[in-house]
């Protein structure tokens, strides 16, 4: 991505548009030309009470996004109007699905919208440049991390220094590697997230793997031979335990899929036996209300 202060990048299943301050995107964003990019929608409806002042909710949920970009095409000659016009006709597929990618105020965020409304293609004059007018609905309204957070319940542990010195940042520090019970794993969006954890068993045999958080947990039932990998993944609509790659239903069906919530969030590993063979990482996307 160039560095510019703004670009926003449409990626569908064959086509992509770029829409920058760079002098070679294939649009820009018109004054005030964004809609729908700042806070996600809120919806919420309440009931009045039967004579006394005031009322009480009864639904709080956040609506889908509808965004609309207005830009002018650039473009230095007819057939690279034409062309530009023809991806964007194509790229406006109601059918499929479009990965837009913002970088705006020093961050970068994604979001998966769909095309809504037909796209409007219009010149003031007969020599102006083509402007459009596009409409996305974001059935889930938060934007997302590019970069996901990672943890590993991984501890260094130094034992001794060669040579032997009294000196700090000196000599060649020996140690070897543990495995912690537990870790702090920090999601510093504004929403809950769901995670993926990679379990694997390295230098022996693990039983029946557990995932603690707070008072919810995930437990495997199953034995991880030595290189056996087990995968959970907890997002919402995507929820999935794999197995060496393979789909597998061996939770504990008393088990919960937790989700992490904003800020500090404390996870404990755990197994029936082997433990002391287990590694673990964590993996989550978080989810932010605006840019």
């Amino acid at each position: 991505m160039t560095n510019t202060y703004y670009e926003i990048r449409l990626s569908g299943k064959d086509v992509t548009l770029t829409a920058s301050s760079s002098e070679d995107a294939d649009m820009h964003i018109l004054e005030e030309g964004l809609e729908g990019f700042g806070i996600t929608p809120l919806a919420v409806e309440t009931k009045p009470y039967a004579g006394l002042p005031g009322g009480h909710p009864i639904s709080r949920r956040f609506g889908e996004r509808h965004m609309t970009m207005h830009a002018e095409l650039n473009a230095g000659s007819d057939t690279e109007e034409w062309a530009i016009r023809r991806r964007i006709i194509r790229l406006m597929n109601p059918l499929s699905e479009i990965e837009m990618q913002i970088r705006m105020h020093g961050v970068s965020r994604l979001i998966t919208v769909i095309p809504d409304g037909v796209p409007l293609l219009t010149k003031d004059t007969f020599f102006s440049p083509l402007q459009v007018t596009l409409t996305f609905i974001a059935p889930e309204p938060f934007y997302r991390s590019a970069e996901p957070v990672e943890s590993a319940f991984r501890q260094t542990v130094p034992l001794m220094t060669f040579p032997l010195n009294f000196m700090e940042n000196t000599g060649m520090t020996t140690g070897y590697t543990r495995t912690a019970d537990s870790v702090t794993m920090i999601n510093p969006g504004d929403a809950e997230c769901g995670m993926t954890a990679v379990l694997t068993a390295s230098g022996g045999i693990v039983e029946n793997p557990c995932l603690t958080c707070g008072d919810k947990y995930i437990r495997l039932l199953t034995t991880l031979q030595d290189g056996d990998t087990a995968e959970i993944d907890t997002r919402p609509g995507k929820k999935n335990v794999l197995l060496n790659g393979e789909r597998k239903f061996l939770f504990d069906r008393t088990s919960d899929f937790f989700l992490l919530s904003p800020g500090e969030n404390r996870i404990s590993v755990s197994a029936d036996s082997g433990s002391d063979y287990l590694s673990v990482r964590l993996f989550c996307t978080p989810l932010y209300f605006g840019l």
